[in-house]
């Protein structure tokens, strides 16, 4: 090899390893974190449902022995189809109509190619009408109707995925702490990495991930919410300008955190902190629940006004799982259903009382308590 080739190769070399490490370092870069201070509505407000939502609707799901609910992680609409992820004793994925009635079961858990062992979380993809079945690092494809189109390996990951949700152009995925040194990446439609997201470093890949609260991925179709329980941290971004991703915390000094857990957990002792649990993000607002003293109060938070107001007395405040052409939907078991009006009906205010009894005077037949779940779906109020 001459001087002049040596020193291309060297030049050649040295270009790699600055825009491998530029590129490491712009990812690394730390999000600002903005402090919310929570603000604890007193005992003299009761937030009622109705201050919130208006138009409610409660549609009964067919009773049927092939699509009996116990324990509804997800929901995902597209048009008149819904699809439920069902965690129970057998995972599930189910398809509704938006009338309520059955429509099939998507695959089945078992060992062929178009079958599944377990799911760590589905999604579906309205772009390209398909559901998707995530376990571990491989995703299984699926036409609305069923139809195993392939089997994915996500084979650039060497860690466990824990969530998805399609984007446009591509996927979201959070890894929940498994072996990766960030929480969000980035996919294109064939499944390759296009962006790492949330920075956690090296230091934490030695502890199993402690037991927390759920984490929340969620895309409203402009912005993706991503809620990570190990942290305490929310995330805000779009998709198509991550530059521009924003960050908030609860200002709490006893708010959960990974290193708490992990200390706890490394000393064996119990560790009692302030959470966050079952939150869904769409339009700009978080709704959850506050685990604060060890009293369980809803609150909302809204990522335009910067402001988290918890309520410490309620009525009903319900757990969303989806928000799709202006409706936020939420799902009850029949018996929450039968029983919900019991406990409303001694209340000083009884307009959540009036919504539940109007709604179950409406259905066809009446529920028992081995009626299959009851969907609900409501609007924001203005």
């Amino acid at each position: 090899m001459n001087k002049i080739s040596a020193r291309l190769l060297i030049v050649l070399v040295l270009s790699l390893c600055i825009v491998s490490c530029n590129t490491k370092e712009n990812n690394e870069k730390n999000v600002n974190v903005t402090e919310i201070t929570p603000f604890f509505h007193s005992y003299d407000t009761v937030a009622s449902v109705v201050d919130f939502f208006t138009d409610f609707q409660f549609i009964p799901l067919e009773n049927n022995k092939e699509c009996m609910l116990s324990s509804v992680s997800k929901i995902r609409i597209d048009g008149d189809r819904m699809f439920i992820y069902d965690r129970g004793p057998e995972n599930k994925v189910l398809e509704f109509g938006l009338d309520g009635s059955f429509i099939r079961r998507i695959s089945n858990m078992g060992g062929s190619k178009s079958e599944y062992l377990a799911i760590d979380d589905v999604a579906i993809n309205p772009y390209e009408k398909t559901v998707l079945i995530l376990y571990y690092n491989k995703i299984k494809i699926f036409d609305y109707d069923g139809k195993f189109i392939k089997e994915v390996a996500l084979d650039e990951c060497k860690h466990a995925n824990y969530q998805i949700e399609a984007i446009r152009d591509g996927y979201v995925m959070s890894t929940r702490y498994e072996g990766s040194e960030y929480l969000l990446q980035l996919f294109d439609k064939d499944f390759h990495v296009k962006e790492h997201l949330v920075y956690i470093g090296e230091k934490r890949l030695g502890y199993d991930p402690p037991v927390v609260g759920n984490m929340s991925l969620n895309y409203d179709g402009r912005n993706v919410y991503f809620y990570d329980p190990y942290d305490s941290k929310f995330y805000i971004f779009n998709p198509d300008s991550t530059e521009n991703m924003q960050c908030y915390s609860i200002k709490d000094d006893n708010i959960v955190t990974f290193d708490k857990v992990a200390a706890a957990e490394k000393q064996d002792k119990s560790l009692e902190c302030n959470d966050v649990l079952n939150c869904f993000s769409a339009n700009n607002k978080m709704f959850g629940c506050y685990i604060y003293n060890n009293a369980f109060d809803p609150f909302v938070f809204d990522y335009d006004k910067k402001t988290c107001d918890v309520y410490i007395l309620y009525d009903w405040l319900p757990t969303l799982k989806e928000y799709h052409d202006g409706y936020y939907y939420a799902i009850l078991s029949a018996e929450d259903v039968i029983k919900m009006p019991i406990g409303l009906e001694m209340q000083d205010d009884q307009r959540t009382y009036h919504v539940f009894e109007d709604a179950v005077s409406k259905f066809k037949e009446p529920l028992s308590p081995k009626s299959n779940y009851v969907l609900v779906r409501m609007k924001l109020k203005e």
